[in-house]
């Protein structure tokens, strides 16, 4: 286990692997925020008649509204039909809704229903109760300054991924 570093600690002109330990120490906490939240969200899905993939479903859709069925499929990597079928129970317990997307009759655009933002809402509310209270005042420049953050390295490592499997399929047509 690596020792917390304390802020007088640290180099800001450090040498490359002081770099590399603070990458790893990043990694690290994002592996266990990552095991964090889902335990949280077997947790919150347990007590509800909702599976873990719904719950990622009603949280993409409440960000991006007027998604189309093949956008979800692909950032979250599920088989047209599997998702299909997935937004027809949903459909069902109100969770979702679909629509055919204006101007093309061929694709539906996905909103949340009523009992969807019902449950997003529970979901915030417990789940902004329990982190607000790990922290202090600072708390919105704070996550603003990490969301940033975080959202250049997802743009830059998307980039990277693109470019790996663009070689990969280039390399494979040899």
């Amino acid at each position: 286990m690596l020792r917390d570093i304390k802020k007088d600690e640290l180099d800001l002109n450090s040498n490359i692997l002081d770099n590399r330990h603070m990458i790893w120490r990043c990694w690290n906490a994002f592996s266990a925020l990552e095991a964090h939240k889902r335990y949280f969200m077997r947790e919150f899905v347990k007590r509800r008649d909702l599976s873990e993939n719904e719950l990622k479903l009603l949280a993409l859709v409440a960000c991006h509204n007027n998604l189309k069925q093949s956008t979800i499929s692909k950032f979250l990597q599920i088989d047209a039909g599997n998702l299909s079928r997935a937004i027809d129970r949903m459909e069902e317990k109100k969770l979702l809704e679909r629509r055919a997307c204006p101007g093309d009759g061929r694709t539906y655009v996905i909103d949340l229903g009523p009992a969807g933002k019902e449950i997003l809402n529970n979901f915030d509310e417990t789940l902004l109760s329990r982190i607000w209270t790990y922290f202090d005042d600072s708390l919105d420049t704070d996550l603003y300054e990490m969301m940033i953050s975080l959202e250049k390295l997802d743009h830059k490592l998307r980039e990277e991924r693109e470019l790996y499997e663009r070689y990969q399929r280039m390399k494979g047509k040899r």
